[in-house]
């Protein structure tokens, strides 16, 4: 199992499996934070862009810590 926590979490490559019960998590206390898997918003910036991802039943969350 994986356990990514931070506020961003940028995930790169030509070809990324995130794996069934993989736990990402990009929380903030004022908000939540931002995921990137494969690249950037419809290929913004610079960023590489993967060729290929799947994800399988995987849990991404980026929630807010404190109301």
């Amino acid at each position: 199992m994986y356990r990514l926590i931070n506020t961003n979490v940028t995930i790169t490559g030509q070809n990324i499996n995130v794996a069934d019960g993989a736990l990402i998590e990009a929380q903030g206390r004022a908000g939540g934070g931002t995921v990137l898997i494969g690249g950037n918003f419809h290929g913004q910036d610079t960023l590489q862009q993967a060729e290929n991802v799947t994800i399988g039943k995987a849990t991404i969350n980026v929630s807010a810590t404190r109301k």
